[in-house]
C-alpha cells in the first residue's frame, strides 16, 4: 500500500537523501527498494542512491550535487545527461524534522531545502520526509519560497555593499585558498574592500565586533555553505551569489540576463569549488566583472538609493573604499 502511494505520481526518478546519521535506516529502505524495483522492472522508477563526495567520479552516469555524489541503481542509466527543467525526480529524504516549516534552527528541513536548490530536477511537490525516530511519512511536499524570498533579499543587500569580508570556516576542503584568492580578485575588479576572516565554527559574539562589516561570504563545506539564522545582523552569501552580484552590477543594460551568473532563485551552487576552472560552473574573471572604462548607476531595490559603479576612469580608486 506504502508503494502504491509513493509513486502515485509516476516519477522517473526516485532519488533518496538522508542525513549521514541515519544512513543505516536509509541503506535499509533502499535495499527494500531494490528488490521491488528488480521485481517490476520498468514500471518502478529509476533508483538514484546519495552519498558524500568526496573526491570527482570518472562515471558518467554518476551526478555530484550539493556535495553528494548520486549513483544511479541501474547501470544503464545514465542521469548526467538529463535535462534540469524537467522536475521529474522524486525525492525521499530520511532525517529529523520539527515540521514543514522553515526555521532557523531546523537544520534538517534547511538541509531538504539546500537539496531543492542544488537539485532542479527534484519537484518540491514529490518530495517525501520520513522521520526514522517517529517513523512519521509526510507526503505533503515542500515550498521553496520562503528561503528563496530570503536569498533573494540576501542578494539585493550584497549589491549595495562596500565593506565586505570572506569568512573561512573550513580549512580541510580542497582548494578553499582557490576561492579566497578568486573572490579577492572579483572584488578587487569591482572595486570593493575586503578582509578575510578565519573563525572556525560561526559565532555570532564574535562577528559582533566588526560593526564596518556590510555582507559576509561564507567559505564552509557544502553541507553547511547556506547560512539562514538570523542570529547575526550582517548578511551572509555564498560565493556563487557573491558572483551573481558582481554580474549583475556589471550588466546595468541587461545584456547578459541569461548566462550562468544571473541570479534566478532555480538553482544554488553551494560548493565553492565548482566554481574554480576544474568546475562545472566555471566563469572566467573577465566574464564576472568586466573591466569598466566610464561608470555606471544603479537604483537600490532595499533602500531606493542610487549608487555608482565607478569605471577604470572614474576619479573614484580603491582608496577611497578603504578607512
Amino acid at each position: 500500500a506504502e508503494n502504491c502511494i509513493l509513486f502515485r505520481n509516476s516519477p522517473q526518478f526516485f532519488s533518496l537523501f538522508m542525513i549521514f546519521a541515519s544512513k543505516n535506516v536509509a541503506q535499509y529502505i533502499y535495499q527494500e527498494l531494490m528488490s521491488i524495483s528488480d521485481s517490476l522492472g520498468h514500471k518502478f522508477p529509476h533508483l538514484i542512491w546519495t552519498e558524500p563526495a568526496t573526491e570527482a567520479s570518472n562515471n558518467r552516469s554518476h551526478l555530484i550535487r550539493c556535495g553528494r555524489l548520486l549513483i544511479p541503481y541501474q547501470s544503464d542509466c545514465n542521469i548526467s545527461n538529463r535535462t534540469n527543467d524537467e522536475r521529474s525526480w522524486m525525492m525521499l529524504y530520511i532525517g529529523h524534522t520539527t515540521g514543514t516549516t522553515t526555521t532557523e534552527n531546523n537544520c534538517d528541513l534547511l538541509s531538504i531545502y539546500r537539496i531543492l536548490l542544488c537539485c532542479p530536477e527534484v519537484d518540491p511537490l514529490k518530495t517525501v520526509v520520513f522521520d526514522p525516530v517517529t517513523c512519521d511519512l509526510d507526503l505533503s511536499g515542500l515550498q521553496v519560497t520562503n528561503l528563496l524570498k530570503r536569498r533573494s533579499y540576501l542578494v539585493e543587500r550584497a549589491k549595495d555593499a562596500q565593506y565586505i569580508g570572506i569568512l573561512v570556516c573550513t580549512l580541510s576542503i580542497k582548494d578553499y585558498q582557490c576561492i579566497i584568492d578568486r573572490l579577492k580578485e572579483l572584488l578587487r575588479r569591482a572595486k570593493r574592500f575586503c578582509i578575510t576572516l578565519f573563525v572556525g565554527r560561526i559565532n555570532p559574539a564574535k562577528l559582533a565586533n566588526l560593526p564596518e562589516l556590510q555582507l559576509l561570504i561564507l567559505i564552509a563545506c557544502p553541507e553547511t555553505s547556506l547560512y539562514n539564522s538570523r542570529d547575526i545582523h550582517i548578511p551572509i552569501i555564498t560565493p556563487y551569489e557573491m558572483e551573481c552580484v558582481l554580474r549583475s552590477c556589471n550588466n546595468i543594460d541587461g545584456q547578459y540576463l541569461n548566462d550562468d551568473r544571473t541570479w534566478t532563485a532555480e538553482k544554488c551552487w553551494v560548493d565553492f569549488r565548482d566554481l574554480l576552472p576544474s568546475g562545472r560552473a566555471y566563469v572566467p574573471l573577465e566574464n564576472v566583472t568586466p573591466e569598466l572604462t566610464e561608470s555606471l548607476a544603479d537604483i537600490s531595490l532595499v533602500d531606493g538609493h542610487s549608487r555608482l559603479i565607478s569605471g577604470t576612469n572614474s576619479k573614484y580608486s580603491m582608496d577611497n573604499f578603504r578607512r
